[in-house]
């Protein structure tokens, strides 16, 4: 049990390391507690950080402008029919 938490938290530090990588290049990074990761509830949803800050529970991205654009246009598939 304990060895697999360390892999979840070893796995979460080189998600937050290559994240963070991208957002020292510019890029906007963005966090959300992992599902499954707490045993209270929380949305799925992905948040702006303005400072990194690792936390085990968090999921991380960076997110360029083209992808910025990809995220929202998935998100508005179907509005237009």
């Amino acid at each position: 049990m304990m060895s697999d938490l360390k892999e979840m938290a070893d796995g979460h530090r080189q998600s937050f390391a290559r994240a963070v990588s991208r957002w020292a290049d510019g890029d906007e990074l963005q966090f959300r507690v992992t599902p499954g990761a707490t045993n209270y509830g929380s949305v799925d949803r992905w948040h702006t950080m303005n400072r990194p800050e690792f936390h085990p529970n968090f999921s991380y991205r960076a997110v360029g402008e083209v992808e910025k654009l990809n995220i929202m246009a998935a998100m508005h598939e179907g509005y237009d029919d």
